[in-house]
């Protein structure tokens, strides 16, 4: 229902203003089953101390999170706070929801901070509230646990919103 009329809408002034005043569903670390937490997992050699309280993706590495978006919603907005390995290659984010990959970036955390990556999808407003599950996707080929390139995800936020 939700993946056929999805699209991605440009992050404009307008379209964020969309999301002002609607409550947020904050995720943090610990939430995204099937990454790799140092603060749990185990600290890794070469690997920053601000690094310990992220979730590390690691190449062909997936994490998620369940969620509901209430009925009547048309828009949905997507921020993942993160960075990345500053060598090559590069690692490749991915976005799916419902089991479809709705964005991609390579390079997706090119600064040497934490850094932001915001998106909003479009799609015909839902009749009823909708299990969904979030997925975040290191695309790039298989690797070891602590191989470049990683992505770390400090924060992962999403905020629903109707119609105007």
């Amino acid at each position: 229902m939700l993946v056929r009329s999805l699209t991605l809408v440009p992050t404009t002034p307008p379209e964020l203003r969309r999301f002002a005043d609607m409550p947020a569903l904050e995720f943090g670390p610990g939430d995204l089953t099937g990454a790799y937490l140092p603060s749990r997992d185990g600290a890794l050699p070469g690997f920053t101390r601000d690094l310990a309280n992220a979730a590390l993706l690691f190449p062909a590495r997936t994490s998620r999170v369940s969620l509901v978006i209430p009925s009547g919603t048309e828009r949905i907005l997507i921020e993942v706070e993160g960075r990345q390995n500053r060598g090559t290659p590069r690692p490749l984010l991915q976005l799916a929801l419902g089991g479809r990959t709705v964005w991609e970036k390579a390079d997706p955390f090119p600064s040497a901070s934490w850094s932001r990556q915001t998106i909003i999808l479009q799609f015909d407003p839902l009749p009823a509230d909708l299990p969904v599950t979030l997925e975040l996707r290191n695309a790039h080929e298989p690797a070891a646990i602590g191989s470049e390139p990683w992505i770390a995800v400090r924060s992962l936020r999403v905020i629903t919103a109707g119609a105007p």
